[in-house]
């Protein structure tokens, strides 16, 4: 999982001011990148996305700002500078003679071209979250514009901007593709830029950096991709054994302990289960479902009285549960296919659902939040994913097999976490969304509502990951047996 420190290492700031740069330093990151220290108005920055800053910090541009800030006049930009001015008269005065300055701009006007150059090529390759923090709240049309600036470099680039509303909740939402707005309930005083709210940036980076992570994001370095999708797959393969042992036993058993929950996932007049009957659009004639982790038989039920009900149960063990259902002999009224919750966009149409399942299975997959975003993905607009799990299970189950996150629901946020990770589910969806979640006895009950289709498909890098990370598991099993033979 990537540790805090490491996703502030992903973030480049556009400014306005120094307020990142102090969050970024609470956990060892120094980012001395050309607007991290900077003050840009949204006007200044969104000319200088337009010409790649040219022409900035010219000499003769430079007028005094702050006694250790000068302004470069033609871009709007103001710069910590060793150019210091002093109050003389009412009036900011430089304290230097030109030749003294001329002497200082020239190491800085370096370090500053070095900055611009860093900057376009991070833009370029899409290499960070750019974050932009403004004081003064910007408008839809303002923060558009900047994410169409930042966009041109590369579309896949990603903007960050963060405002401060009063409300001690902080927030994320979409706002439009490659644009997030996220908010916290206050920035530094001016005269105490270092007295952040050092919680409300956390929080605001760990869903950033979590939802780039299941996204498969540029921002995170190729390594963290392949070594996270190789950590994931790992620990997923090791509880594979403890699923082919209980479901044999199930099988073997008639049901183990539920013997008449064996009895009626065999029975295709079995109801469709409440849930699920209450989220069927009144006077539908028919509806497809997807169960999601739906095990060797779909345990949703099968008729509703008047509805044509379409279900398709998948499971990344359905050839497991193929052969196990033939050796006992046991006819199913929906066969399970193969399909991987973190990839269901490789199996299924784009939008073909009107409802997507998922009962205690997607707490055991590799990637839950990616899960969660695939199957809003295969879901049409306005239809509902539906998710009910037990209540932080892999903590009751001491993180065996698949028991590797747990599900809750916290002041009515649904909340995936463990031991190294915690999400909060709606603000890291990188999509318009309806988020609701209660509790239920033991259970959470969590319903999701598609506003918006996901505006890229972030398949194609997904499967290069997986390809890699694929060979360097093979690669690095084949040098600890080649260390181990000498």
């Amino acid at each position: 999982m990537l540790t805090l420190s490491r996703g502030y290492e992903c973030l480049a700031s556009l400014g306005d001011n120094a307020e990142l740069g102090f969050a970024q330093r609470a956990h060892g990151v120094e980012d001395d990148a050309l607007l991290s220290w900077a003050q840009v108005l949204p006007d200044a920055l969104l000319r200088g996305l337009e010409t790649a800053f040219e022409g900035l910090f010219v000499f003769e541009h430079l007028q005094p700002f702050a006694p250790d800030m000068v302004l470069d006049a033609v871009s709007g930009i103001a710069f910590r500078s060793g150019m210091s001015s002093s109050w003389v008269d009412g009036a900011l005065r430089f304290d230097a003679a030109e030749e003294g300055r001329r002497a200082l701009h020239e190491a800085e006007s370096a370090m500053v071209r070095q900055g611009v150059e860093r900057l376009l090529g991070q833009l370029r390759a899409a290499s960070r979250i750019f974050v932009y923090k403004q004081d003064e709240r910007l408008s839809r049309s303002q923060m558009e514009a900047l994410a169409r600036a930042v966009a041109r470099y590369n579309f896949e680039n990603v903007l960050l901007v963060v405002e401060a509303n009063g409300d001690p909740t902080p927030t994320l939402r979409k706002v439009a593709d490659g644009l997030i707005l996220a908010t916290m309930d206050r920035f530094a005083p001016c005269e105490q830029a270092d007295l952040i709210n050092q919680e409300a940036w956390d929080f605001i980076v760990n869903q950033m950096m979590q939802q780039q992570a299941a996204l498969g994001g540029a921002a995170i370095p190729p390594a963290e991709r392949y070594a996270l999708i190789g950590e994931q797959a790992a620990q997923w393969r090791s509880g594979i054994a403890y699923e082919i042992h209980f479901w044999s036993r199930w099988f073997e058993t008639k049901g183990l302990k539920w013997p008449e929950d064996f009895v009626a996932r065999q029975d295709p007049a079995s109801p469709l289960v409440s849930d699920l009957r209450a989220l069927i659009p009144e006077g539908a004639s028919n509806v497809k479902i997807l169960d999601v982790g739906a095990g060797p038989m779909t345990n949703i039920g099968y008729a509703v009285e008047g509805v044509d009900v379409e279900i398709t149960a998948s499971d990344p063990l359905a050839d497991v549960y193929d052969d196990l259902a033939e050796r006992h002999g046991v006819q199913r009224p929906v066969g399970t296919v193969f399909a991987i919750a973190e990839d269901l966009s490789a199996y299924f149409d784009l939008e073909s659902f009107d409802i997507v399942n998922c009962r205690n299975a997607l707490d055991h997959s590799a990637d839950p939040l990616r899960g969660i975003i695939q199957m809003l993905m295969v879901a049409k607009p306005d239809s509902v994913v539906h998710l009910r799990h037990h209540v932080n299970e892999a903590e009751h189950e001491a993180y065996e097999g698949f028991h590797q996150f747990n599900f809750d629901c916290r002041d009515g946020r649904f909340v995936i976490w463990n031991k190294r990770y915690e999400v909060d589910v709606a603000s890291a969806l990188p999509l318009a969304a309806d988020v609701s979640a209660c509790l239920e006895g033991c259970e959470v009950v969590v319903t999701i509502r598609k506003r918006e289709q996901l505006g890229r498909d972030p398949f194609r890098r997904r499967l290069a990951d997986l390809q890699r990370a694929f060979v360097r598991d093979g690669i690095s099993a084949a040098l600890s047996s080649l260390d181990a033979t000498g």
